[in-house]
């Protein structure tokens, strides 16, 4: 199907950056304005994709708003980082949000990704066809258990020619996945004046089983040094 073989390039291009370029931009000092600025330059790539949507960069307590929108916030040493992005390959769409760190941050939020990690791979699981879009988003919730009144959007959407087409998979959706719909899976915990926390996925539901991920860089946390290293950890 032409519509996954480009959202596929379009998921590999961000992929591409998440794990190779942007590790190297993440300095002590850097502002929310500049790495943003880099990263529309590097997913635009000359013109060569289009950009799903404006990307979201959000250090520390900025990540705590879903729609975050880049300030010139200056990034310090154990700070957070949420980047949300996703590029567009002949005309189709892909979205991926993934978490970085500026050095070790704190035990606190170290614990809260832990938990919101383990409740995304129980997710991605769930999402077959015939799944029914309320159950999923209700099932996360139950899962995430008192961290709940803290995921504050929905759990995903349909990804198309536009970032945001349906099925909207929320708990008072009436919609069931089909086969060949391509969806985000995007467990999310806001902190206010803390911080943020999410993890998206793009998927393909598939006739029967699992969906096959497009995104393939990797979910755990990435802890970079002031020498640009980067260091997993869930």
């Amino acid at each position: 199907m032409e519509k996954i073989k480009a959202m596929r390039q379009a998921v590999k291009h961000v992929d591409h950056i998440l794990l190779e370029n942007l590790p190297t931009w993440i300095r002590e000092g850097r502002t929310e304005k500049q790495l943003f600025d880099q990263l529309c330059d590097a997913v635009s790539a000359g013109g060569k994709y289009g950009l799903s949507f404006d990307p979201i960069v959000a250090f520390g307590a900025g990540g705590a708003e879903p729609h975050h929108e880049p300030t010139n916030t200056a990034l310090e040493a154990g700070d957070s980082i949420l980047i949300d992005c996703g590029a567009i390959a002949d005309g189709w769409c892909s979205d991926c949000t993934r978490m970085f760190s500026l050095g070790m941050p704190h035990k606190r939020f170290l614990k809260k990704f832990s938990h919101l990690l383990s409740v995304h791979m129980r997710t991605l699981e769930r999402f077959q066809a015939g799944a029914e879009c309320s159950k999923l988003d209700n099932q996360v919730r139950a899962d995430l258990g008192k961290d709940a009144q803290f995921f504050i959007h929905t759990l995903g959407h349909g990804v198309g020619k536009e970032v945001h087409i349906a099925p909207r998979i929320g708990k008072d959706s009436l919609e069931t996945l089909q086969p060949g719909d391509s969806v985000t899976c995007e467990p999310g915990l806001y902190f206010p004046g803390e911080f943020g926390i999410r993890i998206e996925d793009q998927l393909v539901i598939q006739e029967t089983g699992a969906p096959e991920i497009l995104t393939t860089t990797s979910r755990e946390l990435a802890i970079i040094d002031a020498w640009g290293k980067v260091t997993y950890r869930a």
